[in-house]
């Protein structure tokens, strides 16, 4: 996947105040963006069909922090909420390096070194989670209490129980 930098800066202009609100260790590693623009230096989380980039962002919605998808063709970021996939137009895009680690949510604790994405309405944190199917990898919000990966894919929020995890990159990788 594409290397990416650690964000040095946070991008100013058109963000929704809401996204990333909370203390500087919740935006650590983020930064804001809005209307399909991504940071150079923005970590490349999969591919799709079509051998676009995807990108690993977040979102707010009543009163949660969940992680979504944005893809390079689109203006807007997609995050699973219940079964209903939300178009956000403001959002934070993850600027860390990272790698996918194969997780059976079933089964496997969340690693220690797991990036953490958002946070859910009680304010615990939750997880980056990609699944792949056929050509396209698919990424969203891992829960640890329900132990599910939650995707915007196509029309519907699906779950999965098996999937990757994003955990730190490895200290000079």
């Amino acid at each position: 996947m594409g290397a990416a930098l650690k964000c040095l800066k946070k991008r100013g202009g058109g963000g929704d105040k809401k996204v990333g609100k909370g203390n500087k260790e919740f935006m650590k590693g983020w930064e804001k963006s809005s209307n399909g623009v991504v940071p150079a230096n923005a970590f490349v989380g999969g591919r799709d069909g079509n051998d676009e980039n995807i990108y690993v962002v977040r979102a707010e919605y009543d009163g949660q922090t969940v992680v979504g998808t944005l893809r390079t063709n689109e203006k807007q970021a997609n995050i699973a909420v219940g079964d209903e996939i939300l178009k956000k137009k403001d959002y934070d895009v993850l600027c860390v390096e990272g790698r996918w680690m194969v997780i059976e949510l079933a089964e496997d604790s969340i690693p220690s070194d797991a990036i953490k994405g958002g946070r859910d309405e009680k304010n615990k944190p939750t997880y980056i989670g990609r699944i792949k199917k056929k050509y396209d990898h698919y990424i969203g919000n891992i829960d640890p209490t329900t132990k599910t990966i939650t995707i915007p894919m196509g029309s519907k929020a699906k779950e999965y129980r098996n999937g990757e995890i994003l955990v730190k990159a490895a200290k000079g990788k």
